[in-house]
């Protein structure tokens, strides 16, 4: 059994979040317990786990599915770091969004320059 908190905390580097990838693996249920990690961790957990998670994501779109309204609802939250608005609006390249997201009003209502300012995104994957 692995300490998820534990190796999230480990190291911050790519060998790190490949090692996270690897043990989350095709696994639906390893995905989520990373996710909920990446909600309700500490402030810099929270930062960390998100690394893995925008790859397994990208790897694996299917994971975030069930989870789709809580990774929008997370935008909302008053201080969230800016790398985390701004990954999590990357990942949405990677992703098939739901018509009933698209057009969402106020996900980004605090302080929305971020992306435009640091971040490039391709949104290709829009469905009805």
């Amino acid at each position: 059994m692995i300490d998820l908190t534990a190796e999230i905390l480990k190291e911050h580097s790519k060998e790190q979040c490949t090692h996270i990838m690897q043990w989350v693996g095709n696994s639906q249920q390893r995905f989520d317990e990373l996710f909920t990690i990446f909600l309700k961790g500490e402030r810099q957990v929270r930062q960390r786990a998100f690394w893995p998670v925008s790859y397994c994501v990208k790897a694996h779109p299917v994971f975030i599915k069930n989870s789709f309204e809580k990774l929008l609802n997370n935008l909302s939250q008053p201080g969230l770091h800016n790398a985390i608005k701004r990954n999590t609006v990357r990942l949405l390249q990677y992703v098939d969004i739901p018509g009933k997201f698209q057009g969402k009003k106020n996900c980004l209502k605090n302080k929305p320059r971020f992306y435009i300012k640091n971040c490039y995104l391709t949104v290709n994957n829009i469905t009805g």
